[in-house]
């Protein structure tokens, strides 16, 4: 047996307190159908003013961590701001990533040439900023190889001309 409740448009739902003690309610912008559900883990990642991310694996704790909650209401921070920012902040910094998969990347034996290809607005001494961020530490490329992860080298423009249009090069 399942359980399902229908709620009408604009039906308020509790989401605590805020800081000062105010009730917080959210509205849903249309009808909806709830289902039963059971939530396996409660994570959360924040960025911070400067584009910092900081993450919590175990959001619904006190230092999302797991850390146990001592507030008397229960209350956690949902959205995982850190008490305190970069550098003595109480939360991890993020590693964050993504992944780019087609057919078309299945390589055989050899030498290939990859081009990731950013498109970026122009900026007087964008490239130039780009290189001082220290991409190459700051990045990895990992294509997969038959037994093992190949770690890709990065190429980077030489022109400022037309930023638009350059590319960042990932070489095996």
């Amino acid at each position: 047996m399942s359980l399902s409740i229908f709620c009408q448009k604009n039906s308020e739902f509790k989401a605590g307190k805020d800081d000062i003690g105010k009730e917080i309610l959210f509205k849903n912008h249309k009808a909806e159908t709830l289902n039963k559900t059971e939530v396996a883990s409660i994570k959360a990642l924040f960025k911070d003013e400067n584009g910092r991310f900081y993450k919590s694996p175990i959001a619904n704790s006190a230092d999302g961590l797991g850390e146990e909650i001592l507030n008397a209401d229960g209350r956690w921070n949902p959205f995982g701001r850190p008490k305190s920012l970069f550098p003595t902040s109480d939360r991890q910094s993020a590693i964050l990533g993504f992944a780019v998969a087609s057919p078309t990347l299945t390589l055989a034996e050899g030498f290939r040439k990859i081009s990731l290809t950013l498109h970026l607005k122009p900026q007087e001494g964008l490239i130039e900023k780009l290189k001082s961020l220290h991409l190459n530490s700051t990045f990895r490329f990992l294509l997969s190889g038959e037994k093992e992860w190949i770690e890709a080298e990065i190429g980077f423009p030489n022109s400022e001309a037309n930023v638009d249009a350059e590319i960042l090069d990932f070489f095996k």
